[in-house]
């Protein structure tokens, strides 16, 4: 199993790609939220400014114990991203993180993670992977 789905499964994310779709249409229950902070090392507060939550609107999620459509989607692009960044450092988790936290000269120094709260910046940090595994310079 590569680390995709091994994440995806450790999330409680479906690794049927159509049975996926329609979680995310419905919103994906919020212990999603929590098992990609406890799996993947990254902070509650990093997570949620990735979904472009608010501290309000995180408690509402979690009464509610569902994500939106939207932000589900995000949480989708969000798990996709880290495993290519997990993949690309040989499964190190930690490195993966810490790159992940690091001012990038291929983002303009920016942190990848700055990025991850639109759909648009994590293709932009998927490209950035792609290239950097393929020796293209950014």
């Amino acid at each position: 199993m590569n680390y995709k789905n091994k994440l995806r499964e450790q999330v409680g994310m479906s690794l049927n790609d159509n049975e996926l779709h329609t979680q995310i249409k419905k919103g994906l229950p919020f212990s999603n939220f929590y098992r990609v902070v406890e799996v993947t090392g990254i902070s509650e507060r990093e997570l949620a400014n990735c979904l472009a939550l608010s501290k309000s609107q995180l408690n509402r999620r979690k009464m509610s114990g569902y994500l939106r459509h939207c932000e589900s989607d995000r949480l989708f692009s969000v798990i996709e991203v880290l495993a290519m960044c997990v993949e690309y450092f040989d499964e190190n988790e930690c490195q993966a993180l810490q790159w992940m936290r690091s001012k990038t000269k291929g983002l303009g120094y920016r942190r990848p993670i700055e990025l991850m709260d639109t759909n648009a910046g994590c293709e932009i940090i998927s490209n950035l992977i792609m290239r950097i595994a393929h020796g293209i310079f950014a």
